[in-house]
């Protein structure tokens, strides 16, 4: 997404932003520009210098999606704080004037965190690329397996696969008279008959703390692109099995292709499990054999949250080469679903693979 300058802002943004930054302890404004591609929330990069300097230091300030509460920020200053004890690296909120972790305005959430500077890619990480940032993931989760903490934000219903899956099949069934059923419908039946041939083939794990969105463009590299310093984006941060975020890595990392081409790149999702397990010393037999299923249960979930959404339309943001949230929602549908179908062609391959 182009970053949009701040001279090409609306005066009333403009102005309106420059007083949230003023509720925070960063220094005067230098320059701000819309940064990133986020299908959540409204995201700046913002520069700030001392008397004007042209030295400036790089904050991002967020607008939370509603679905959001402030609790959230509890949830990650508790996390980071130990990930930073830990000597894991990680984005830092910066408390506002009045010490409080975040601003609200406006029955709105907004925050400001200190910018790690460096690369995040959407897609076509290099093998040494994954490994280094499955190196960092497996640092993460072991990292957090000794903290104690009872999270304030639950997002309802996240990662509750059997509930989402439900969940689709009522929303099909409510839109049952609008022209989009016929196109939906059979889509969801696939998705439907796909979990129930799933879900006895995952076994119960015990719940750890999890990223919840370890998805590519979540991870920071190094200016060079070399190495993978931080992992972004804490507002998902929760306790589920761990095959949720390992599942989640593998089909945003590991594929290859575009559309109804995208496939599970074997070397790559070898090269994975290798740097995972490098730094992951907590992970059991089964919880590692269970990931094929994580894999699985991720790409059905997501299937069934775009089918709701492209019912609804209301959730994603709609990106700029689409013409509408049906439209978007369609396509990212057919791409997990043909990503599940390469996947169950290699089953074999991937237990093998994970038997090394």
């Amino acid at each position: 997404m182009p970053k949009k300058s701040m001279t090409r802002m609306r005066l009333s943004a403009r102005k309106e932003l420059e007083e949230i930054l003023n509720e925070f302890p960063v220094g005067d404004l230098y320059e701000i520009a819309s940064y990133g591609n986020g299908k959540i929330h409204d995201t700046y990069l913002v520069k700030t210098a001392p008397g004007g300097t042209r030295n400036p230091t790089a904050y991002i300030l967020q607008r939370l999606h509603a679905v959001f509460q402030q609790t959230v920020l509890e949830d990650i200053d508790a996390v980071t704080q130990h990930l930073s004890k830990k000597g894991v690296r990680t984005p830092k909120l910066i408390r506002t004037n009045k010490g409080t972790l975040g601003l609200m305005r406006a029955d709105q959430c907004w925050r400001m965190m200190i910018y790690l500077p460096g690369i995040s890619y959407e897609k076509n990480a290099s093998v040494h690329q994954i490994e280094d940032a499955a190196m960092l993931l497996g640092r993460f989760h072991n990292a957090l397996t000794d903290l104690d903490y009872q999270f304030q934000h639950i997002i309802p219903d996240f990662h509750n696969t059997p509930r989402i899956i439900e969940r689709m099949t009522e929303v099909t069934d409510r839109f049952h008279a609008d022209p989009k059923h016929a196109i939906l419908a059979p889509l969801a039946t696939r998705i439907h008959n796909a979990w129930i041939k799933l879900k006895p083939t995952i076994p119960p794990l015990p719940p750890r703390i999890i990223h919840g969105d370890p998805k590519l463009n979540n991870v920071r590299f190094d200016e060079h692109g070399r190495k993978a310093i931080a992992l972004l984006d804490f507002d998902t941060l929760g306790k589920n099995a761990i095959i949720v975020d390992l599942g989640d890595a593998i089909r945003s990392w590991c594929k290859r292709g575009k559309g109804q081409n995208v496939y599970l790149d074997l070397e790559l999702f070898e090269t994975f499990i290798h740097g995972y397990m490098r730094t992951a010393a907590f992970l059991t037999p089964e919880e590692k054999h269970a990931i094929p299923a994580g894999i699985n249960q991720i790409l059905l979930e997501l299937a069934a949250r775009y089918l709701i959404d492209a019912f609804e339309e209301i959730y994603f943001k709609l990106e700029p080469k689409y013409t509408s949230l049906f439209q978007q929602n369609q396509t990212k549908i057919s791409g997990q679903l043909a990503l599940y179908d390469d996947l169950q062609k290699k089953q074999r391959v991937i237990k093998t693979i994970l038997q090394k």
